[in-house]
């Protein structure tokens, strides 16, 4: 048996699929590849404020548009993450056990310009074997009563030895536990 299917419409399929897909990370869902590609839901009932820092935006991170360019959220998810980590205590040295980031997304809500600095708060939350998310909501210092954005980021520890996941230190498991 042959199946036929029109190059135009699998292509009209991807598509569709990849818009379900970003829809459901805009709305805290993920897709669990382990348990046959189903859709969960992060909840976010059970998330810890565990830190928030204060990130400048600068001139050159706003794009023709003349706000701040959708990239640039994801480095500034970035660096809270690596202060959140630094602030855990976690080595980042690349050289033995350290963590990596296996998934990020980011919603973007309202518009930020030039000049502005951003609060992002960090959450974290469903500790897992070898990993935990972190969770951010960011906000215009200028108004925080509305959030710009929110992100997301999937955290692993690994042995860059060996290329595999190792179990979260527990000193770190400690601070998402408490």
């Amino acid at each position: 048996m042959f199946i036929y299917i029109e190059v135009k419409k699998l292509k009209s399929l991807a598509l569709h699929i990849i818009s379900v897909f970003t829809y459901l990370m805009s709305q805290k869902f993920l897709l669990n590849k382990n348990n046959n590609w189903q859709i969960i839901l992060m909840s976010t009932d059970n998330r810890k404020l565990i830190y928030s820092c204060e990130i400048a935006v600068r001139w050159g991170d706003m794009d023709a548009y003349g706000h701040v360019n959708n990239a640039m959220y994801i480095r500034y998810l970035e660096e809270a993450r690596v202060q959140l980590l630094a602030k855990m205590g976690a080595a980042m040295d690349g050289n033995g056990i350290d963590p990596v980031v296996i998934n990020v997304g980011c919603t973007f809500m309202r518009p930020v310009v030039y000049p502005a600095t951003l609060r992002i708060d960090c959450y974290v939350s469903e500790p897992g074997r070898s990993s935990f998310m972190t969770l951010y909501d960011i906000y215009s210092t200028s108004d925080t009563s509305q959030a710009v954005g929110n992100g997301y980021a999937k955290v692993v520890w690994m042995d860059h030895h060996s290329g595999k996941s190792v179990p979260l230190p527990t000193e770190i498991r400690a601070q998402i536990e408490n």
